[in-house]
């Protein structure tokens, strides 16, 4: 249809013409979630980070603890008695066991059987 004669048919809309400042306005929340998006990924190579050393804690904690408490049949020895060196449960210097063994105050945790052959 033609523009110089309206018709009663026809259809029409209004658009308005955007505004100035909301334009400023929607470029400034672009602005704003670029930023957001640059600080979330900073985030999450972060915790990518701690999330690896984490597992490498973890692992290094698991091997100290079984160094430190043994293994479930590791020897136990008794702590020499006030100034002796000596063990009471096999007579030899704590200098003297493994590094696997252990040494307690407790008696109850004594597993070591006495004299070594």
């Amino acid at each position: 249809m033609s523009e110089d004669i309206p018709s009663d048919n026809e259809d029409t809309i209004s658009v308005p013409v955007p505004d100035q400042k909301a334009i400023e306005t929607t470029e400034e929340k672009d602005v704003e979630v670029e930023k957001m998006a640059r600080d979330m990924a900073d985030v999450h190579a972060v915790m990518e980070t701690l999330e690896r050393t984490l597992t490498v804690a973890m692992a290094a904690f698991e091997e100290l603890k079984r160094v430190v408490f043994g293994e479930e049949e590791t020897v136990v020895h008794a702590c020499p008695p006030g100034s002796s060196g000596l063990m009471p449960c096999c007579g030899r210097n704590p200098m003297d066991v493994p590094l696997t063994e252990r040494i307690s105050l407790d008696g109850t945790m004594v597993t070591c059987k006495g004299f070594p052959r």
